[in-house]
């Protein structure tokens, strides 16, 4: 019985147990500027969605705090005054930071530049660092994304692309 016991409160321990580790979410720290966000539709006959031209990229900013477990997506769109900023939650390992919205209006502002509300971005350390992603997306509406590009255009596949570089 206290085989058993302990055997299970082992495999509880290794369920429970997170991959994130402190020491590399505090590598990963700091704010990175957008370099790259595009959707690649997988037909041929669509045009790529190039996302950061919509956006003031040059002050696009992913800030990782590396004293808790959470981040801010500031997203400026190129005209108007709107500007987003979507907190999300992050864990870490030695080479990909995992990002998860935190509310449903942090969902929503994601889902206006493509991302989906939980993704996952490798980094390289290599200077200058960045997190990168490549993700194969299903039933993207871009036709709410840009209606005068894709109009009708309510369910594309393709892919997405994205990097942020390390100020």
């Amino acid at each position: 019985m206290r085989l058993r016991l302990s055997a299970l409160a082992a495999l509880l321990l290794l369920v429970g147990c997170d991959s994130s580790s402190p020491e590399a979410l505090v590598n990963i720290s700091g704010t990175y500027r957008l370099a790259v966000l595009s959707f690649n539709p997988a037909a041929a006959s669509v045009a790529d969605a190039n996302i950061a031209s919509r956006l003031n990229a040059s002050s696009t900013t992913l800030e990782i705090y590396g004293d808790d477990d959470e981040a801010l997506l500031t997203v400026p769109f190129a005209t108007g005054n709107d500007t987003r900023r979507i907190n999300l939650n992050v864990r870490a390992n030695d080479t990909r930071a995992t990002f998860t919205a935190i509310g449903n209006e942090d969902r929503d502002d994601l889902e206006d530049i493509l991302l989906p509300s939980d993704f996952a971005l490798d980094y390289t350390g290599a200077t200058p660092s960045s997190l990168t992603g490549t993700y194969e997306l299903r039933g993207v509406n871009l036709d709410a994304f840009d209606r005068s590009a894709y109009q009708g255009l309510t369910s594309v596949d393709g892919t997405l692309t994205v990097r942020f570089n390390r100020l």
